[in-house]
């Protein structure tokens, strides 16, 4: 029995080769892209929590909270934590006829 393996002609070993990076290169484009929507993510958290920071108590609570929630309210806008608030719509009005 013969148990020695054909070598790839030159041909099969760069198609294979091309498709190893072509796989690398879009692994790395998804990893990028991730990175990105993850930092303009953050970067969008910090600026809706220095905007509310910077909002009176008075208005905080016409909006629904309390400063100390805010973290818990930028955390939940923006994805990093469940949702756990009551949120309302407001109610479409409809032209009486």
């Amino acid at each position: 029995m013969d148990t020695t393996i054909a070598p790839l002609h030159d041909g099969a070993h760069a198609t294979t080769a091309r498709a190893g990076a072509s796989l690398i290169a879009r692994k790395l484009r998804i990893a990028a892209r991730r990175l990105l929507a993850s930092w303009l993510r953050r970067r969008q958290a910090a600026r809706m929590r220095a905007e509310l920071r910077a909002v009176d108590a008075r208005a905080l609570r016409d909006l629904g909270f309390d400063r100390s929630e805010i973290d818990s309210v930028v955390a939940e806008i923006s994805g990093d934590a469940e949702r756990t608030r009551v949120t309302s719509r407001r109610a479409r009005c409809h032209p009486l006829h």
